[in-house]
């Protein structure tokens, strides 16, 4: 086992001190904002009647999920240089699959009132513990299949498109669209280690995507 000195030194040649001070930056905001967003986010749940215990368990898990995905990842490149990086590396990949699975619970617990979207659900449910143990055993290699299936579980959804543009607003479709499109460009740079400061633009892009979900089931009450 490599000592803490020589870890931080391996860290800091791989990942680099300032970048992974960006990397902690831009998910930490996000965590501040997605808190409050929250916060509203229940205020209209309440406001539009959606108060029966199917409802308010799907965006609970919805709120809690953000919270977790976006913590994790703070704390997992605020502690990257300490020995408890590991450990949060595996809630960081955790939280993502949580949150994609997440997003889908509103729309197809609540707003699609159609038998299919329950049973694209729990596909994506079967894709989440897929990936959450694949991960857990070959964390930091083969990286492009956690990346297959994360995107497996996003565009799942144009399975459902027959049902869900009958069951939510248009704008809340395009919204789904261009988050869609974020998470799938900020996997190119999450791949591609030699792009300089690529994982601050990843988390740019997650970001962007994990704002464009918000929005589509904000409006879509």
């Amino acid at each position: 086992m490599q000592t803490t000195k020589n870890n931080f030194k391996h860290r800091v040649k791989t990942f680099g001190l300032v970048e992974e001070i960006f990397n902690s930056i831009t998910h930490g905001l996000g965590l501040i904002a997605a808190i409050v967003g929250i916060i509203f986010l229940f205020i209209k749940v309440i406001d539009k009647g959606y108060t029966s215990a199917v409802a308010l368990t799907a965006f609970i898990i919805y709120a809690v999920c953000l919270i977790i995905f976006l913590l994790n990842s703070t704390l997992f490149h605020a502690l990257i240089f300490t020995r408890a990086a590991w450990v949060f590396q595996h809630f960081d990949h955790l939280g993502i699959f949580l949150i994609i699975l997440a997003t889908y619970t509103p729309f197809c617990w609540v707003f699609i009132k159609d038998p299919v979207a329950i049973w694209i659900w729990v596909a994506n449910l079967i894709l989440a513990l897929a990936g959450i143990v694949y991960d857990f055993l070959f964390i930091g290699r083969y990286r492009w299949i956690t990346v297959l299936i994360y995107l497996a579980m996003g565009w799942l959804i144009a399975v459902m498109f027959p049902i869900i543009h009958h069951s939510v607003p248009v704008y809340s479709l395009w919204l789904l669209f261009f988050g869609g499109i974020a998470y799938s460009a900020g996997t190119f740079f999450y791949l591609n280690t030699k792009i300089w400061w690529n994982h601050v633009w990843w988390h740019l892009f997650v970001l962007l995507g994990t704002a464009a979900m918000y929005f589509a089931i904000y409006l879509s009450m």
